[in-house]
């Protein structure tokens, strides 16, 4: 009697309460008392992966057939029949994915230099604010933290789950670590109560799994707001573009522990033969159709064709049979064009070569000093001559900073002696990229010298009626970047000064302020 009133009581429970979040009684050891293990759901920001989505999903549902999904459709597209399928709960980005794709693609782009969006276009206050509410309506404790690319092939182990004071626990990847001046500023200010093993590591990859305490703790505006996100990007480039690296920091300035999770796997760099999640399969990645990061200036221009044979002539010179894209992405400031590249990759189903002239020597580039000029034209030559003879990608991007167009004309010498030589055409794109100068205060490893030598640059490319105008500058704007400039180490107080003093006015004269 007894055992079938308990299991009518717990089908009652079903009935009042359905089983939305993965939860089993077990008798204590020792006793008859039942206690409720802790309720674990997921969370599932996708674009416009379908099929890859769909098999993400079904592998959930297999051994989570009703717990709690909460799936975000972050590109506008229409999945509500896909949520329907599986039981999630849907949120879909207004707008169109036309329109989206465009948005996305420059926000990326301009994060890339600046502080403010992922690496998806999502800015960071929507970002948080997306987790807030997955937590929230959740009415779990833990979200296991789904992508395109995870496959769910078991149910978790409750005993696996981490401790009360973790906020994000993933694969154990020893090789994802934050930056030595990263590590350095979360060792003073993460609070004393966090567990420092962890502490220099991110691992909030897909398959982590997250605490919805701590969500709805840390990822609060007003606590977000007291973080110098500036500051954190400077110290570490991947703070607040990559979201996994974000997560760990954030989850550790908020006083929560990083931990490993012995569920999760990320092959090749950690393999768990027995884990629930398992992180990394792309085989049903295709590429999208308005979210490729694709942008205006590259509409209509031709594909190459990937290089597959090479043709040598009596001089010795080796020439490529196909198609070739040089892109030039100039811009003064440390830009992520090896992001970009990647995607390019995707996009075009080819190969991209990619070399980045600005970074010489372990020093940012300096328009001061004309050794560094010529340092960079050298570079650049070398780079396109070795990739037109010897290298099998046939797309090139070439990320510089050339004011002068000392660089540039260098590149372009190079393909024209190849054009000429081997008669395979090659197609060329030039790109500049601009940000408001402020950024420049935020650069990692900065002093005065090199915010004044990036200004100059700014100014090159922000002059009133160029072509390239847009972005602007006000007087109150500028003299508050030659204030914090002249604070910097790299000159003394008295030469700072002075510089700053004689720059205001030539800029002012410059730009007609």
């Amino acid at each position: 009697f007894f055992s079938t009133c308990s299991k009518f009581v717990a089908m009652f429970k079903e009935f009042l309460c359905p089983g939305r979040c993965a939860r089993r009684s077990k008798t204590a050891a020792g006793g008859s008392s039942l206690s409720q293990e802790p309720k674990v759901g997921f969370f599932y920001q996708t674009c416009n992966q379908t099929n890859a989505m769909e098999r993400v999903l079904e592998s959930v549902r297999q051994h989570y057939p009703s717990e709690f999904i909460y799936l975000y459709s972050d590109c506008c597209h229409d999945y509500k029949a896909v949520a329907e399928k599986y039981n999630c709960h849907y949120v879909q980005r207004s707008g169109t994915p036309e329109a989206d794709g465009l948005l996305k693609a420059k926000s990326a782009l301009k994060s890339t230099f600046g502080v403010g969006c992922n690496q998806y276009g999502m800015c960071i206050e929507e970002w948080c604010a997306l987790w807030r509410d997955a937590a929230e309506v959740s009415q779990c404790d833990w979200l296991v933290h789904l992508e395109d690319d995870v496959i769910t092939r078991k149910r978790h182990d409750p005993a696996k789950l981490p401790g009360p004071n973790v906020g994000v626990a993933g694969p154990n990847l020893p090789g994802f670590a934050f930056s030595v001046p990263l590590q350095e500023y979360l060792k003073d200010h993460a609070p004393a109560s966090v567990q420092r093993p962890m502490l220099p590591f991110y691992n909030a990859t897909g398959a982590s799994i997250v605490s919805t305490k701590a969500i709805l703790d840390v990822l609060k505006p007003e606590n977000i707001a007291k973080m110098d996100l500036p500051h954190l990007h400077f110290l570490d480039l991947r703070l607040l573009r990559a979201t996994d690296a974000t997560l760990n920091a954030f989850m550790l300035l908020g006083g929560y522990d990083s931990a490993v999770w012995a569920d999760a796997s990320m092959p090749p760099q950690n393999p768990v033969a027995d884990a629930a999640f398992l992180h990394g399969g792309k085989e049903e990645y295709v590429v999208s159709g308005t979210h490729n990061a694709v942008m205006p200036w590259q509409h209509g221009v031709a594909k190459p064709i990937s290089t597959k044979k090479w043709t040598q002539l009596p001089t010795g010179s080796k020439c490529a049979v196909g198609g070739r894209w040089v892109m030039i992405m100039n811009s003064p400031m440390v830009l992520s064009s090896w992001e970009y590249s990647s995607r390019l990759t995707k996009l075009l189903n080819a190969e991209v070569a990619f070399n980045d002239t600005r970074i010489l020597g372990g020093g940012y580039f300096r328009n001061f000093l004309s050794s560094v000029v010529d340092t960079q034209m050298d570079y650049t030559l070398k780079c396109v001559e070795g990739w037109l003879h010897s290298n099998p990608a046939p797309v090139l991007v070439l990320a510089m900073s050339d004011v002068w167009g000392t660089a540039t004309n260098a590149a372009r010498k190079a393909i024209q002696q190849y054009v000429q030589e081997c008669g395979t055409k090659v197609y060329t794109t030039s790109v500049f990229f601009h940000a408001n100068p402020d950024i420049a205060i935020h650069e990692r490893f900065t002093d005065s010298q090199t915010v004044y030598s990036q200004l100059i640059e700014y100014l090159q490319l922000m002059k009133p009626g160029g072509q390239q105008q847009v972005a602007t500058v006000s007087h109150a704007q500028l003299h508050n970047i030659l204030v914090k400039a002249s604070q910097l180490p790299g000159m003394t107080k008295q030469e700072s000064q002075q510089v700053a003093s004689k720059m205001e006015a030539m800029i002012m004269k410059m730009l007609g302020l």
